[in-house]
């Protein structure tokens, strides 16, 4: 994930929220507040091959403070969001 995804990412998001499905936020953050509110080495992109339109992206986040354990030191809160295009159809995986 670099800079130049900033755009497609932050729409990803936002269209997650929209649909009520991505976080207990409201609005998507600024890049600024994203990108240091993510771990720097493990965010990327998934991007059609043939268009490069980024269809998706994972992003990982140090867990909260609030959770005060000896393992929440160690661990991370990560997000998937996709593009409605880049989502399995729904009789993919099942009858």
């Amino acid at each position: 994930m670099r800079p130049g995804d900033a755009a497609h990412v932050v729409a990803i998001y936002q269209a997650g929220l929209d649909a009520g499905n991505a976080s207990f936020e409201t609005t998507d953050p600024t890049w600024q507040a994203f990108d240091t509110a993510k771990l720097p080495l493990r965010r990327h992109v998934a991007a059609d091959t043939t268009t490069g339109q980024v269809l998706g992206w994972i992003a990982a986040a140090p867990s909260p403070a609030d959770v005060p354990t000896p393992a929440s030191s160690s661990t991370a809160s990560t997000s998937i969001p996709v593009t409605a295009a880049a989502a399995l159809p729904p009789h993919c995986c099942g009858p």
